[in-house]
């Protein structure tokens, strides 16, 4: 994907091209973008929030929608590239897949970011919510296939 952009990129790209793909996902993969920190993420969270309670279904309308809003001068450009994809079903199960591996990698983070307080302070330098969220978040991650490359790059 690297010709394409990153995740955060593809995925506002494929709401922009196709808006009414923006109820494919249930409220359990939006909730997994909440932690979510790559560049881009606020616009992606806002876009796809604001087009699943006030859904479009044409590109132009969302440009309209999102002229005088932060981020939306980014859309238009988005639109203008070509892309591969030429119906909403094969965009919303790209949208589906981009949305879990963001967060996969936002649990990766946060996994990594705890990790490393263990390491430099043990255990016991953790919060009890913090302890409980490691807790949490291994057992998420013991659920995921280890991907080919888990830093995340």
């Amino acid at each position: 994907s690297a010709g394409r952009g990153s995740l955060v990129r593809q995925a506002i790209a494929r709401l922009v091209r196709f808006p009414s793909i923006a109820d494919s996902n249930n409220a359990a993969e939006r909730t997994g973008l909440d932690t979510c920190e790559e560049p881009g993420m606020e616009l992606l969270r806002a876009l796809l929030d604001d087009l699943r309670v006030r859904p479009l279904s044409v590109p132009a309308q969302v440009l309209e929608r999102w002229a005088d809003r932060s981020g939306g001068e980014h859309l238009g450009r988005l639109l203008e590239r070509e892309e591969v994809l030429g119906d909403a079903h094969a965009a919303a199960l790209e949208l589906k897949a981009a949305l879990a591996k963001l967060a996969d990698q936002a649990i990766d983070r946060r996994l990594e970011a705890l990790e490393e307080r263990i390491r430099a302070a043990g255990l016991a330098g953790l919060s009890t919510e913090e302890r409980q969220e490691f807790q949490v978040l291994i057992g998420k991650g013991a659920g995921r296939k280890p991907g080919p490359d888990r830093s995340g790059s």
